[in-house]
């Protein structure tokens, strides 16, 4: 579609949707609305950033459906609309580029976020086997006996130690965490200062290199 063409489509949308919805403050806004192309089926609206207060007149479900209804009616197909901070083709290529970077760092965060949770649900399983462990010793109560726990738990926590602390799974906080909670869980179970327990796990992770 031609620039004159859109500019034309625009003019002819706005008298329909003012047709429709009886609001001067609506009908001021879509005036300072420059249209800028149809892009993937959504009319790209370009607004002053000094004009940038009138977007909000139109964004609310039912102001953004009827637009839609009447954008949809002329084009013959569903269509949407964006209004961007700007009112030129360039402005409309940096919205993209700044979509695209949210966009990357929306994937980078959820990758994280399910890093976390899988680190967490891990963790969660080490300190279930631990307890299966103190929760075969007689006598608890005693400290050979709480000492014959750690001597068994000491192993297993290690080994979650090298499988999940190593590399950028080390560096996560929930992982830190995570690690840390079930430090003073073997710890609380063998009456032992947590402290003391990571201070044998660095002794171990020293050995290990």
């Amino acid at each position: 579609m031609t620039d004159a063409a859109l500019d034309e489509f625009w003019q002819r949308a706005m008298s329909a949707i003012k047709g429709r919805i009886i609001q001067p403050t609506m009908w001021r806004a879509l005036e300072q609305l420059k249209p800028l192309l149809i892009e993937d089926d959504t009319l790209i609206l370009g607004l002053s950033s000094g004009l940038a207060y009138h977007a909000s007149h139109l964004t609310s479900s039912d102001r953004r459906n009827a637009v839609e209804n009447v954008l949809s009616d002329m084009l013959g197909k569903r269509t949407s609309f964006r209004i961007i901070e700007g009112d030129t083709l360039e402005d409309w290529e940096q919205a993209k580029i700044r979509d695209a970077a949210a966009q990357s760092s929306n994937v980078a965060k959820r990758v994280a976020r399910d890093r976390g949770r899988a680190l967490e649900e891990s963790w969660e399983d080490v300190s279930d086997e631990i307890y299966r462990v103190y929760s075969r010793i007689p006598l608890k109560q005693l400290p050979q006996n709480r000492a014959a726990f750690f001597k068994a738990a000491l192993p297993l926590l290690n080994d979650a130690r090298q499988k999940y602390m190593t590399g950028d799974n080390g560096k996560e906080e929930t992982s830190q965490r995570a690690y840390a909670r079930t430090i003073e869980k073997v710890a609380t179970l063998s009456d032992l200062p947590p402290t003391w327990v990571a201070l044998e796990l660095q002794k171990l992770a020293e050995r290990d290199r």
